[in-house]
């Protein structure tokens, strides 16, 4: 019998979409956790939206569960 364990610092590599994902036309990237030199705390990874829109991906929708 083989038990594992798992042990993780700091933040996910992304969540729920993956890397980068395309809702109402526009690209969004994840943003990887990392220390913030003037506040000295945490800022955790997050997506922001990248590029122009792109008419071909207007009906992509992604929604939280």
């Amino acid at each position: 019998m083989a038990i594992r364990f798992y042990v993780e610092a700091g933040d996910r590599p992304y969540y729920t979409y993956g890397p980068r994902y395309w809702h109402e036309g526009y690209e969004w990237l994840w943003i990887p956790g990392h220390w913030s030199r003037y506040h000295h705390v945490w800022i955790h990874g997050h997506y922001v939206r990248h590029g122009v829109f792109h008419r071909q991906h207007f009906r992509d929708h992604y929604y939280r569960y």
